[in-house]
């Protein structure tokens, strides 16, 4: 049997299984962040951590935060962790962050 040729400037399947509004993102070059309700982090040092779309406080001690998001859960492990400030969808934590994982 011969394979159809797909025609120049199609996508390609795997192309094809992503979500509408991510390939929208893609095609228009509009922030995923914004337009998917990602989370976004902003480092300063190890010393302090800005996230925008949390969810919410899942577990807090001064050696582990983790937060839940749209997409799945942060933990961030450390020393003399806490909560610098706080709004509904934006969080800054301070400490000494050692480690962050998205579980």
């Amino acid at each position: 049997m011969r394979k159809k040729k797909q025609p120049k400037g199609r996508n390609k399947p795997d192309e094809n299984r992503k979500p509408v509004a991510e390939r929208l993102t893609e095609v228009l070059d509009l922030p995923k962040d914004i337009v998917l309700n990602l989370p976004r982090l902003i480092f300063t040092g190890n010393r302090e951590l800005f996230i925008e779309n949390y969810r919410g406080i899942v577990e807090y001690s001064d050696t582990v935060i983790r937060l839940n998001t749209s997409e799945c859960m942060i933990k961030i492990t450390g020393g003399a962790l806490g909560i610098k400030s706080i709004a509904a969808e934006e969080i800054t934590l301070q400490g000494k962050i050692k480690t962050l994982e998205f579980i």
